[in-house]
């Protein structure tokens, strides 16, 4: 995380969720506020159907990644 130095770094939980809602994993990181974490979740959106950025029991942001109600074979139409 990218920070002032002596600034302080607050902790995030990032939850990647399957399109049931379900959690795949999850991470607990330090950020130096909410974009940052925000930009971390954005990252792994790719993998997953949803990703959601806490701070303390605050939802900060819900991010929709990949579809995952279909098939995700490349090229499968």
């Amino acid at each position: 995380a990218r920070c002032e130095p002596g600034a302080a770094l607050l902790n995030y939980s990032i939850r990647y969720k399957n399109a049931g809602g379900v959690v795949a994993r999850s991470e607990l990181l330090p950020f130096a506020n909410d974009l940052e974490a925000m930009d971390h979740g954005r990252a792994g959106s790719g993998h997953n159907a949803i990703i959601e950025v806490w701070k303390g029991e605050h939802l900060i942001v819900r991010l929709f990644g990949v579809d995952s109600r279909g098939p995700t074979t490349p090229g499968f139409k």
